[in-house]
């Protein structure tokens, strides 16, 4: 891959992810609160809301490890990695909004 070939892979990631990031917006977010279900966990976990959106990352991370685990566990699920690695990536990038 050549450096334009991965700008543009990460430009089009990057695009994918914003629209992932809005249809999911109103399913777990209020108008009033772009973090309103982690808030919310927060209450009930007695934890950071920050905390709580590393635990929910770590599903997909153990995910991703399960599809790597061996050949079979990968040629059988391959397909999902683009799935869970933007999730993943999108759980830091709301870690890191939450700090502002």
């Amino acid at each position: 891959m050549t450096n334009d070939e991965l700008t543009t892979f990460l430009q089009d990631w990057f695009n994918n992810l914003m629209q992932l990031r809005e249809a999911k917006r109103s399913e777990y977010a209020s108008s009033d609160s772009a973090f309103q279900n982690f808030e919310e966990a927060s209450s009930l976990l007695h934890e950071k809301p920050q905390k709580v959106a590393l635990y929910y990352m770590t599903k997909h991370i153990i995910s991703i490890y399960d599809i790597y685990r061996d050949d079979e566990s990968y040629n059988k699920k391959k397909h999902l990695l683009p799935e869970k690695i933007n999730d993943a990536i999108l759980y830091l990038l709301l870690m890191l909004a939450m700090e502002r």
